[in-house]
């Protein structure tokens, strides 16, 4: 599993979030190495210590690829790299601790050195800060246009779900949306680390929280404002606290839906786990189908549709698309059927209700996999798309064997991909 994310991330930041023969190499064995852990999740062991060592020192230098490099960038890097990796190779109780506390200093020092306040040269950044701003002064964030910075387009609208739109006002009423989006992932970072303490302990947290630091798709997913770090943080807090107040969960997993679009094929196919968490998808569909067209209504639906639907339908494929429709673009092909994806999505619920995940870490990966496939066939995919199923790979190792409940914990012969040394898998619940 560590190895999956390690080629997913690189192989997104291979050519800055574009199609290449290297993006797709690395992102096709992510998705051969997770689907091996899937078929055979209990023969696989935790990963040794030189292992993480490699991928946390590789990840944690490739942090600026997608900015350019520099001589902030490639010092913040390396004390990132050194840092994690003691992490990791340090036994003493306090000093694993200062050696996360320095590379996280570094991770924030090196998001100030890009950061220009109240500006952004992409299209996103503007339309969501648009958006924030509407909502705060009683105007309509589905009638915000923007002039577009890629593509030979010549403006985008404010499409995504009437959520973003509410989350970016606090960070908009602060003079940046950024703010919000910075503050959402770091919720979603401190979600893991303790779902990775409850769950397998002191060790394995550490690990979690070096590879958190080390993650590279933190600082371009926060500077750039995509959206996709908004939503995350609901589908991982509803995995972490639906067993203690499913309710909330609900409205947890409603917010992912009703934040951006492009994860309600993941919501569904990880809410397909088990019976209990489908019936909550159940309430917590309804819930964002009622958010949607109450949105509709209260700013025109019309308006509405041409923002978030129809005008991306008119938008052409792309050939520097990091999917399958980028390179038969590229190639003069014709692209991909828009049915194609729909099918596959079927095929993957349908699996997924036929062999239901074993543990929330298993079902984690599962929906890491299918999401990368799907986002493969889409129209078009781009960096923040891969974020996602990154994500949840972060969740398959934070929630480990972590059962759904009404599950048997399995035997001292099938520990878990992640239970930590003389605990046998299974045997802390999440609730």
């Amino acid at each position: 599993m560590l190895l999956s994310l390690a080629c997913l991330v690189v192989g997104d930041t291979a050519n800055g979030g574009y199609a290449s023969p290297t993006a797709f190499l690395l992102i096709g064995a992510a998705v051969v190495l997770a689907s091996a852990w899937v078929l055979r999740p209990q023969t696989h062991r935790p990963a040794p210590a030189f292992v993480w060592v490699v991928v946390l020192v590789g990840l944690a230098l490739e942090n600026g690829a997608f900015e350019g490099a520099n001589l902030g960038i490639v010092a913040t890097s390396l004390v990132i790299a050194v840092a994690c990796a003691a992490t990791v190779l340090l036994r003493r109780s306090r000093w694993p601790a200062v050696s996360l506390g320095i590379a996280a200093s570094a991770l924030l020092a090196r998001l100030a050195l890009k950061w220009t306040w109240g500006h952004r040269v992409i299209d996103v950044f503007h339309a969501l800060q648009g958006a924030g701003l509407a909502i705060l002064h009683g105007r309509n964030p589905y009638g915000v246009v923007v002039r577009a910075t890629g593509f030979g387009l010549t403006h985008i609208r404010f499409g995504y779900g009437p959520m973003a739109a509410v989350l970016a006002a606090p960070g908009a009423a602060a003079g940046d949306v950024r703010v919000a989006g910075l503050m959402l992932l770091l919720a979603t970072y401190v979600i893991l680390a303790g779902t990775a303490w409850r769950t397998q302990g002191a060790p394995a947290t550490r690990r979690i929280g070096a590879l958190l630091i080390a993650f590279p798709m933190t600082v371009p997913m926060v500077l750039n404002a995509w959206p996709e770090a908004y939503a995350t943080v609901f589908l991982i807090g509803w995995l972490a606290v639906r067993r203690r107040s499913r309710p909330l969960g609900v409205l947890l997993l409603a917010g992912a839906m009703a934040t951006d679009a492009v994860l309600v094929p993941t919501a569904v196919i990880l809410a397909l786990a088990n019976r209990r968490t489908a019936v909550e998808l159940l309430w917590a569909g309804a819930a964002a189908l009622c958010g949607y067209a109450v949105t509709a209504l209260l700013t025109g639906w019309h308006t509405f549709l041409d923002a978030a639907v129809l005008f991306y339908l008119r938008l052409p494929d792309i050939a520097e698309s990091l999917s399958v429709n980028g390179v038969l673009v590229a190639h003069s092909l014709s692209p991909l059927p828009w049915w194609t994806g729909g099918l596959v999505a079927a095929a993957l619920c349908a699996a997924q209700l036929r062999w239901p995940a074993p543990t929330v870490g298993a079902a984690c990966v599962r929906a890491a996999v299918a999401t990368i496939v799907l986002v493969l066939l889409a129209k078009w995919a781009f960096y923040d798309y891969y974020f996602v199923p990154a994500v949840l790979l972060l969740a398959g190792l934070a929630f480990g064997p972590s059962l759904f409940e009404g599950q048997r914990a399995p035997g001292p012969l099938e520990t878990g991909p992640t239970a930590s040394p003389g605990r046998a898998a299974g045997t802390d619940r999440i609730r």
